[in-house]
């Protein structure tokens, strides 16, 4: 007797060439590996893994899901301002970045915006540059960066 496959269902073909479809407009990496980027002036990646840093975020203060609002409602743009306030704002920009996060705020930008950034890191652009361009300097720190 021969073991018998039972051919792909409909929706997980659709749900399949969704997925492939998606993952060639933007590379994507398997959830919670890097992305190899230079992480030259950005935030050491086991510090981000960690996690620490999101005790102190504002976040943490708020409603849940002001920040997997749409970006253009009220509580996406009420999300983007405490976000703004946020004393762990490239922390966290970094961490949806180099994460490759789909969803949410990260830093107070949202996955469209979070694209572009991306699409930089991929041509070879430091993560420290990039989170400098969108955060501006006064949102640097210094403890727990690649030199």
């Amino acid at each position: 007797m021969t073991p018998t496959t039972r051919p792909p269902q409909p929706a997980c073909q659709a749900a399949a060439k969704a997925a492939t479809a998606a993952s060639a407009r933007q590379p994507a990496p398997a959830y919670g590996i890097p992305l190899p980027v230079d992480l030259t002036g950005s935030p050491a990646p086991r510090y981000l893994a960690h996690g620490e840093w999101r005790q102190s975020a504002t976040c943490r203060r708020g409603d849940f899901a002001w920040w997997f609002a749409k970006p253009t409602s009220a509580r996406g743009r009420a999300a983007v301002r405490l976000c703004e306030q946020c004393p762990v704002r490239r922390e966290c920009l970094a961490a949806g970045l180099l994460y490759g996060e789909e969803f949410g705020l990260w830093g107070g930008v949202n996955h469209l915006e979070r694209r572009p950034l991306i699409v930089r890191l991929l041509r070879g652009e430091s993560l420290g540059s990039v989170l400098t361009s969108a955060l501006g300097s006064g949102s640097e720190t210094n403890r727990t960066e690649v030199a």
